[in-house]
């Protein structure tokens, strides 16, 4: 009997040995994380993913999880692997600290061990843009503050157009084909993968544009009928993929189109009328708008802003064309010109993101103010402050582009006094300073992640 009692320490203590080695062997411990800081600068989307020796609890993973800047956001389970959305993209620039602490448990309920902590650079926002200009053109993505030039596409027939999306993690383009027309592609910014979209052999589909939510693409398809006249109709495309329809009438000729922010397609007939679609309900409606082209929303879809023509004579010009900036107020119906004076050509206006001040052309159509190029001008949302951002006379700004913070502006230069010079693309802060010229030949350009 006391050769069995002296036994039972024996026992106990190698249960407890075993039951120490298989917690030891049992509890999580993290094997990977990304971004970090040897990585390198990283788009502003791109989310954390910790993986771990151990399936984990979402839930307990989500307390112990902190992130200075701090972030709300989406956590999504991958095998042992964990990954962070953050619902706002890092600010471009920062360095990011993550922490998980010690104590988040595995699904068997066993803790982390050891509070881990590490870094990231953010990369600042990149202009992407469309080089050469009146050459075989692909995308290209310039880091301003570096210098660095990266290629995104190797199209062997040149892209026509681009679109980035609202997240900055997608950008749609279309590109010539071998046949003679130009097809849909998409470009994920985070793996650099290409996927076709949309073939359209002889027709030329082009001004690719995905909807705010992501849920759709809408593009213009341009092709000849049966009859020889030519054709320009809307189409749809359900996200990720699926298959596209036409939401014009086949009678309709479609010169531009245009997503509003509540998801609404707007899309401008050579007639002059402009259309609103709803893509859920195919309802569609005309709105009563006097343009001869599209126009912009504010980013509340509030206000739309668009240029009308209006004849008129100045002192220096028996039969002039004045360009005015017409604001639409969409929830009252009420229209108030922000030009005002006749001798004005105000033209290309674009809301800055928070709908505060609008960037545009302008020019003086009387001597001796008069200028062979268009100026850029910005002003407040009600027409107040109006004051120019540039002065060469000879010089033509347009396709102005708002940073995502607002606090720069990219835009296209051309010279007026020499149609031989390549475009140029300059970026300037806000309020005209620092201007910069970025490339040269090139067109297009948009901000990107």
């Amino acid at each position: 009997m006391n050769k069995y009692v002296k036994s039972v320490p024996i026992l106990l203590l190698i249960v407890l040995i075993m039951l120490g080695i298989a917690f030891i062997i049992g509890v999580p411990r993290i094997q990977d994380v990304h971004p970090r800081m040897d990585d390198g600068d990283v788009p502003s989307f791109s989310p954390l993913r910790i993986t771990f020796s151990r399936k984990m609890k979402v839930e307990s993973v989500a307390l112990h999880l902190e992130t200075l800047p701090q972030r709300d956001g989406e956590f999504i389970q991958s095998g042992n692997a964990m990954l962070f959305y953050p619902q706002t993209p890092w600010a471009h620039g920062e360095v990011v600290t993550v922490t998980i602490k010690a104590g988040a448990q595995s699904t068997l309920g066993l803790p982390l061990l050891q509070t881990m902590t590490w870094k990231f650079s953010v990369a600042e926002m990149r202009v992407a843009y469309l080089w050469p200009f009146g050459g075989v053109s692909n995308l290209y993505a310039l880091e301003p503050s570096k210098g660095k030039i990266t290629r995104l596409t190797e199209s062997q027939f040149g892209l026509i157009d681009f679109d980035v999306t609202q997240n900055g993690m997608t950008i749609f383009y279309s590109a010539y084909n071998d046949e003679g027309g130009s097809d849909i592609f998409k470009l994920d910014l985070e793996d650099g993968s290409i996927n076709e979209l949309m073939a359209c052999g002889t027709d030329h589909c082009q001004q690719p544009l995905g909807s705010p939510d992501g849920r759709y693409l809408a593009f213009r398809r341009e092709g000849v009928l049966s009859d020889g006249k030519l054709s320009s109709s809307v189409w749809l495309m359900p996200l990720p993929g699926g298959n596209a329809w036409m939401v014009s009438e086949s009678d309709e000729f479609v010169d531009d189109i245009v997503w509003n922010p509540q998801g609404l397609l707007g899309y401008h007939l050579r007639s002059g009328i402009v259309m609103l679609l709803d893509p859920d309900t195919d309802d569609v409606r005309s709105i009563e708008i006097d343009s001869e082209s599209l126009g912009v929303w504010s980013p509340d879809g509030k206000w739309y802003l668009t240029t009308s023509l209006i004849p008129t004579k100045t002192k220096d010009v028996e039969a002039a064309i004045s360009s005015h900036l017409i604001l639409y107020n969409m929830e009252t119906g009420e229209t108030k010109d922000l030009t005002e004076k006749m001798n004005l050509e105000d033209a290309t206006p674009v809301f800055s993101p928070d709908g505060e001040w609008i960037a545009f052309g302008r020019k003086v159509l009387d001597m001796p103010d008069w200028t062979p190029g268009r100026q850029l001008w910005l002003m407040k949302v009600d027409g107040s402050g109006a004051h120019a951002l540039t002065n060469r006379p000879d010089m033509h700004h347009v396709e102005m582009q708002w940073s995502p913070d607002g606090e720069k502006i990219v835009f296209l230069r051309s010279n007026q006094g020499n149609i031989t010079a390549p475009p140029e693309i300059w970026m300037m802060n806000r309020d005209g300073s620092n201007q910069v010229r970025l490339v040269i030949n090139a067109f297009s350009p948009r901000w990107i992640p």
